[in-house]
């Protein structure tokens, strides 16, 4: 008994120090630096890899915002305040774009005025991780960017969006629904000239599921480059934690710039008449009065001018919603290929079937592409050179798909075989009229290439 005293002591310290280092150890959640399973430090890495630059904020100043960012708010601890509901209200509508990730905590107030709604959960769930139903799987194949290369998701005890009564002037639309097509994994809300992704669990952005999911960890790099026009953008991630100041003004970037940009233009020309007056009795200054209202003149125009035209992205993924295709491929170069290419090669065969069935039947052909293409080559109707080339691209399209389903298909394999197609398209198109999900740039008729990593 008595050397069991002399051990309780010891035992109360141990238990102690293992209870002080837990605590010491523990991380709260989205920490973006731990690699804790509730850390954020992969989905950041993930983010590199999909060749965005993720600004982490811990206060938000609405007043340097632009109409032409991106924000993501990950999991708001607390509530929105109408002073910053207002902002991001005028950010929106001015032409922002936005990620709501929500997480049972503040996220809903955020979109409750679009009239998004969290419900308690997502209702009947026909599939689950290990067959634990707070752990849904969705399987998202029919949203073309979102479900890139996404053949699951796994999510975390996840709450549901419903659309209740929604304002004159705003659209929303279900981007990926839980098997109840009233409860919403992620919505999408238009107001004015922006854009929200309204996201119901914001668990999809924690280690153990970008680890663990890589489903999850594919949907992240897509929720990421969503609202992305250029190959490599940046996105200002707001931490739960964060606080938020100031009130956001339109940008002179934006539509309403004009009024600006000529005010600015006018003071411009004010501030040089000021300056060079002094010295207009004089000849030179006289010549010197009107050389400086000229320069200053042209450099107030070409200021607006700046101000209103920003460079042209190479990749504007969400400016090509006239074609299904054209939305896939503008996902498959955003994202960095590190994963299987077949469906997407797949894909670029069907292009080419249907440039060759259309050549075909506009020279009176009209049979199956293999047939067609071996015509079109053997009859003369394509210059030799490129009636070689589309029967090696019609031997290649044919080997891969005798590989089998598990055959992987390289990013380089895919760019060498668009490559490949986007040399016999030109003659191609030229005898027939150019069918939709060509790939070319809008209004430059430029291939696009795949960028090999």
């Amino acid at each position: 008994m008595a050397e069991r005293a002399r051990r309780l002591p010891a035992l109360c310290l141990a238990i102690g120090v293992g209870l002080w280092s837990t605590a010491a150890h523990a991380t709260r959640d989205y920490e973006p630096e731990s690699d804790a399973w509730n850390g954020l430090r992969y989905a950041l890495s993930t983010a590199r890899e999909a060749h965005v630059t993720v600004e982490l904020l811990t206060v938000l100043d609405w007043s340097r915002l632009g109409d032409d960012d991106i924000v993501l708010l990950l999991s708001p601890t607390a509530p929105a305040r109408a002073d910053d509901l207002a902002s991001f209200h005028a950010f929106i509508d001015a032409g922002g774009r936005a990620v709501v990730a929500d997480d049972h905590r503040g996220g809903a107030s955020w979109v409750g005025a679009f009239g998004i709604e969290r419900a308690s959960g997502p209702g009947a769930i026909n599939d689950a991780h290990a067959d634990n139903r707070a752990f849904p799987r969705l399987f998202p194949t029919k949203e073309p960017f979102l479900g890139y290369n996404v053949r699951e998701i796994v999510l975390n005890h996840p709450a549901a969006w419903t659309v209740g009564r929604v304002p004159d002037g705003i659209r929303v639309e279900s981007r990926i629904a839980f098997p109840d097509p009233q409860r919403l994994f992620i919505a999408e809300v238009t107001s004015g000239s922006g854009r929200v992704l309204a996201l119901s669990d914001s668990s999809i952005f924690i280690n153990d599921m970008t680890r663990r999911f890589y489903g999850d960890k594919q949907l992240v790099a897509n929720v990421l480059r969503y609202y992305c026009t250029a190959d490599h953008c940046r996105i200002r991630l707001v931490l739960p934690w964060a606080t938020y100041r100031g009130r956001f003004a339109a940008s002179r970037r934006g539509i309403g710039g004009v009024r600006e940009g000529l005010r600015d233009a006018i003071e411009h020309v004010n501030a040089g008449m000021a300056s060079l007056v002094a010295g207009a009795s004089r000849p030179l200054g006289r010549r010197m009065l009107s050389l400086g209202l000229v320069l200053t003149l042209l450099a107030s125009l070409l200021r607006f001018a700046r101000a209103r035209s920003p460079a042209l992205p190479r990749f504007p993924p969400r400016a090509r919603e006239g074609s299904s295709l054209l939305r896939r491929i503008a996902g498959w170069l955003g994202v960095r290929a590190t994963g299987n290419f077949r469906e997407p090669m797949q894909l670029l065969s069907e292009h080419l079937d249907s440039l060759v069935v259309a050549a075909g039947i506009a020279v009176g052909m009209g049979r199956g592409p293999s047939e067609t293409s071996v015509a079109l080559a053997e009859r003369g109707v394509l210059p030799r050179q490129t009636g070689e080339r589309l029967l090696k691209l019609r031997d290649a399209f044919d080997e891969e798909r005798v590989m089998g389903a598990d055959h992987r298909v390289s990013g380089a394999r895919f760019a060498q075989l668009a490559r490949e197609v986007e040399a016999v398209a030109g003659p191609l198109r030229a005898l027939a009229p150019r069918p939709e999900g060509t790939f070319e740039e809008p209004g430059t008729g430029a291939p696009i290439t795949h960028e090999e990593t």
